[in-house]
Formats: structure tokens, C-alpha cells, sequence
């Protein structure tokens, strides 16, 4: 895959959402979403619910930039602000993990992927 740009930096996000604030806190996830997506710098973007606890949700993002990068500009952003203050009230615990992509271990068919907004 020579020439292809990886992403260096992948979030994961772990997001535990009381039951009665789920469609509300979708209506504020989409908007981030929206706006993340149209980042140059994400690569990748997925939104998963558990099926075993509907209130748990993993967000994976990837991008074309460092950690550091990551906390000095992309996290300041307006549309994060929002989405805070958006969900402030309904008590969300989240957990931020970084990860380095490490070269060479990554693939994706997009045949199974279902993409678009």
C-alpha cells in the first residue's frame, strides 16, 4: 500500500449513557459526527451501541495527526463545546483512550462497510 496515509492517532471513546437521555444525547452525537466527518485530518469514524447494556457506547475515530495535535487543536474546536454543554445535564461517563497506530497492522474491506451520513 505504498503511498496510502494512514492514521496515527485512534481514540476510542467508551461512553456510558443513562437510558432516559439516549435519543437526546444521538440528537448531539450526530452533530459532532457531523462535523468531526468533515475533518480532513479523520479517516475514520464509527458510533457502536452495546446490545447487551443500551446505554453503552464505543466511539472509534481515527486521524492523519498526532495526541498532541489532537488536544491543542482539533479538541478546542466550537462544535465540542457544544456538544458539551449539549449533554452536560444528563450525567455521561466517558473514558478517552489513545492509541499509535503501528504500521503495517491495519486493514479494512470496504465491501463490508456501510458508509455515509
Amino acid at each position: 500500500m505504498s503511498g496510502t496515509k494512514l492514521a496515527q492517532t485512534v481514540m476510542h471513546l467508551d461512553l456510558q449513557v443513562p437510558e432516559q437521555h439516549i435519543p437526546e444525547f444521538l440528537i448531539h452525537a450526530r452533530k459532532l459526527y457531523e462535523a468531526v466527518t468533515a475533518e480532513p485530518e479523520c479517516t475514520f469514524f464509527d458510533l457502536s451501541q452495546s446490545s447487551e447494556d443500551p446505554g453503552f457506547f464505543r466511539g472509534v475515530e481515527s486521524w492523519t495527526t498526532s495526541k498532541e495535535w489532537m488536544a491543542q487543536v482539533q479538541e478546542r474546536k466550537p462544535y465540542y463545546q457544544a456538544y458539551v454543554k449539549g449533554t452536560a445535564h444528563m450525567g455521561i461517563k466517558s473514558t478517552i483512550t489513545c492509541f499509535e497506530r503501528i504500521p503495517g497492522w491495519t486493514d479494512t474491506k470496504a465491501s463490508s462497510w456501510t458508509v455515509g451520513k
